[in-house]
Order: C-alpha cells, then sequence, then structure tokens
C-alpha cells in the first residue's frame, strides 16, 4: 500500500481533487490522507469542509491557523505558521507522496514542509500560465521546481515543464482532472439542463 496526502485549502481547488480523491480511494493498493486548511476551515467562508465531508471524504487532519489578516506581512506570516503544522503532521504521517494542485499562495506551506520532511511532491496542473495574475504563475512555477512528479492539464503546459528544466519522464500529460467531474451522475445531462425551468 501506498499512502497518498492530499492537501486543501480552498473550494476552487478542491474541485480539481474530487476525481483524484475518488480514483485514490477505488485503488486497491492506494490510500489516502487527506489534510485541509485554510478558507476550507473557515465558517467566515461558508464552512466548506462540509462539502468535503459531503463528498463522502474524512477530513482526516484539519490544520487551522485561522486566515491572514488585511495588512501588510500577514500573508508571508501565516504560510510561514501553516508551514509549521504542516512540517509537524507530515513527519509524523510520512505519506509516499504529497499532492498539490494548481497555484494558491496557500501550497507553498505544504510543498516546503513536504521538501524539508524528505516526502514527494507531486504537481497537479503545473506548466500552466495566468495572464495578469500577481502572484499565480510565481506561486505555480515555484511548486514545479520544488516537485517530484507532474500532471499538467494539456501538452502545451507540460512541454513548458520540459522547457524549465524538468525531466520528461517526471512529466505526465493527464488532462484537467475537474473535466471528470462532468462525466459524473452528480450532472444533470445537457438536455435536461436546457430544459431546466427557471
Amino acid at each position: 500500500m501506498r499512502s497518498i496526502g492530499v492537501f486543501t485549502a480552498n473550494r476552487s481547488e478542491f474541485g480539481v481533487l474530487v476525481s483524484i480523491l475518488r480514483a485514490i480511494d477505488a485503488h486497491p493498493q492506494l490510500t489516502k490522507v487527506l489534510l485541509v486548511a485554510g478558507m476550507q476551515l473557515a465558517d467566515t467562508h461558508g464552512a466548506t469542509k462540509e462539502e468535503i465531508i459531503a463528498e463522502g471524504f474524512d477530513v482526516d487532519y484539519p490544520l487551522d491557523v485561522g486566515l491572514p489578516v488585511e495588512r501588510e506581512g500577514s500573508i508571508s506570516t501565516w504560510v510561514g505558521s501553516l508551514t509549521g503544522i504542516c512540517g509537524q503532521t507530515l513527519s509524523t504521517v510520512r505519506p509516499d507522496f504529497l499532492a498539490v494542485p494548481g497555484d494558491r499562495y496557500e501550497l507553498l506551506a505544504p510543498v516546503t514542509a513536504a521538501l524539508l520532511e524528505g516526502i514527494p511532491i507531486a504537481h497537479i496542473s503545473g506548466g500552466d500560465l495566468a495572464k495578469g495574475a500577481f502572484h499565480d504563475d510565481g506561486v505555480r512555477h515555484t511548486i514545479s521546481r520544488l516537485a517530484h512528479l507532474h500532471f499538467p492539464g494539456t501538452e502545451d503546459s507540460g512541454a513548458r515543464l520540459i522547457g524549465m528544466g524538468e525531466e520528461a519522464w517526471r512529466v505526465h500529460n493527464i488532462g484537467e482532472p475537474c473535466i471528470d467531474n462532468l462525466f459524473s451522475d452528480d450532472y444533470p445531462s445537457f438536455v435536461k439542463w436546457r430544459n431546466r425551468s427557471t
């Protein structure tokens, strides 16, 4: 059995993770450890951890360090606090891999902790470009450079990762995982959607 740690701190990235979490659960040689932080735990942001539970997943490790406040330096201080609790948790749990999706600044914490604890990192949706975004590309590319395996959503993104110096054997073009959700029974057919009553 291999253990896959999966980190989420934001509702937007959790949608990307749903099909991945289900695939881990369905695999006979994999088990998952779900680490949840940030807005997912905050009542002021809807306590979306309840959505995680409603999807049938356990919040194995709630990493609650609150949320950054609106003042200069608060985000870096908050990421530092989250890095500390991620390090403590990962050093105890020791998953075989830590999987993280995308480009949110919260991801700098678990990725830094995993790197320092010697836990390999799998990055989902690396190699993308977000034109005009202030932090996104810098965070995403930083995570990619620290990651050991890459699961980009497009061939262009995969080629970009290789162009950044990642070894080709580490890059696996899997497509965007959130598209899998469109084939779920939870979504209405196009005909039902088109004919919905308003």
